[in-house]
């Protein structure tokens, strides 16, 4: 049996494999597997319904002529006598031989359906055995022109040179507009660059989905969030619990009066 399914895998791979043809074949192969299953069950019942009815009428045929020569008190002749002697064995070989003739016909069904199912299974190998040579083939010949590699090579020399152009803009002081094409690039495309990107860079902490609490310098009570777009200490406000004026503004006015108070400070002392 192997050397049959090789010796049609030889047969299909030194022809030209067209998938149409094959599949039409398969369904036919299918299509008779179905249809003598169909028949051996019909034969199977056919055989079990005469097994039973066979003897039946061939025995109430023998009682009904025995009955009919003891009627007619023919039984005293040894012709008949004889008839009713050979009878019984008329009967079994009658009852042998249909049965014999159903068996031999479930037989020989069963044998072509064993058939038919062992072709439907090498067509199966065929087609897997084929398939898995065309992906083969396919990628021996991609590989071998080392078109793959090429393009993988040119990826990454293209992932070099942006993120070198990244780096040369940070150095520059453009974070800002780096940010800017990454927020730009993460609304229109979410790829393994603009993560890489993200991971390299940080996320814009003044983006819109960002909003920072307002924590007082001195006493550190919370006074609610900054508007969109701003940190901490870019919002001028006045602490209500203890009255501290915050934010960079704030900050530099403090820092302003303290140089201011300094210097007149030093110019009494030198009076």
């Amino acid at each position: 049996m192997k050397i049959k399914a090789r010796h049609t895998m030889f047969l299909f791979r030194s022809k030209q494999f067209d998938p149409d043809q094959f599949e039409n074949e398969l369904k036919k192969v299918t299509s008779k597997i179905s249809q003598n299953e169909k028949r051996l069950r019909k034969l199977q019942v056919q055989k079990k319904y005469y097994t039973k009815v066979i003897p039946l009428y061939l025995s109430s045929a023998y009682v009904i002529y025995f009955s009919y020569l003891y009627q007619m008190d023919f039984l005293k002749r040894s012709k008949n006598i004889l008839t009713l002697i050979i009878a019984p064995l008329i009967i079994g070989v009658i009852y042998y031989t249909i049965i014999s003739f159903f068996d031999y016909l479930i037989n020989n069904k069963e044998s072509y359906i064993e058939h038919l199912k062992n072709e439907h299974n090498e067509k199966l190998m065929v087609l897997k055995d084929k398939t898995n040579f065309d992906k083969t083939r396919d990628l021996l010949a991609r590989f071998s022109d080392g078109e793959d590699i090429k393009e993988m090579e040119k990826e990454v020399d293209e992932m070099r040179q942006k993120k070198a152009q990244y780096l040369k803009m940070i150095q520059a002081g453009e974070e800002g507009k780096i940010l800017e094409d990454l927020q730009h690039g993460q609304r229109t495309n979410n790829g393994f660059y603009n993560h890489f990107l993200t991971t390299l860079l940080g996320e814009n902490e003044l983006g819109p989905d960002k909003r920072y609490a307002l924590i007082c310098s001195n006493c550190f009570q919370h006074n609610g969030l900054a508007p969109p777009g701003k940190t901490a200490m870019q919002v001028r406000y006045i602490c209500p619990k203890c009255g501290t004026l915050n934010g960079n503004q704030a900050i530099e006015k403090q820092r302003a009066t303290n140089e201011e108070n300094e210097e007149h400070q030093a110019t009494a002392a030198s009076d």
